[in-house]
């Protein structure tokens, strides 16, 4: 049986979770530029490749997924971390097509600043993702195979000059 504080707490986790994607992905944008710049690149350039590359890049989760559920604590600790790092270089990936999607927003209004357009674009890309059923099962699980596989391109690429700067 379901009380409210049940559905309360979900909800609560669904927006915390929201938020701190959110943040990531933009701390990520800000703290990077020029691996963000090659994600970006993944995007606009072969995204058959980067699906391909993401898809691969999900062996390091599932091996951590596996490791995570050992009895010894220290190698839940390294499924745990395994687990984590594929997430963060997903954000890397992620961020690089944000800034793609901002670049996109800047040419529509062009009087926006960089951060500005940064914020919305990440906005539109989480809130796509939590849209019910559809961004749960549709939308959610093909960003993060493509900003993993952006992520893994643009660590395994040298970066170039970042397009955009803040100023």
């Amino acid at each position: 049986m379901t009380t409210i504080g049940d559905s309360f707490s979900i909800v609560a986790l669904l927006v915390g979770i929201g938020i701190t994607a959110w943040a990531l992905i933009l701390c990520m944008a800000l703290l990077f530029p020029r691996q963000t710049n090659v994600a970006r690149n993944a995007f606009d350039g072969k995204l058959g490749r980067t699906f391909w590359v993401g898809l691969a890049g999900f062996v390091p989760a599932i091996i951590g997924l596996l490791v995570l559920n050992a009895p010894a604590p220290l190698l839940k600790l390294v499924g745990l971390m395994m687990l984590l790092g594929t997430l963060a270089v997903a954000m890397l990936g992620l961020a690089g097509l944000v800034t793609l999607v901002a670049g996109r927003i800047r040419t529509m209004e062009p009087n926006l600043s960089v951060y500005g357009s940064l914020v919305r674009a990440n906005a539109l890309l989480v809130v796509g993702a939590f849209f019910p059923f559809l961004g749960w099962l549709f939308v959610a699980p093909i960003l993060l195979v493509l900003g993993l596989g952006a992520g893994f391109r643009s660590l395994a690429q040298k970066a170039a000059d970042p397009a955009w700067e803040l100023k």
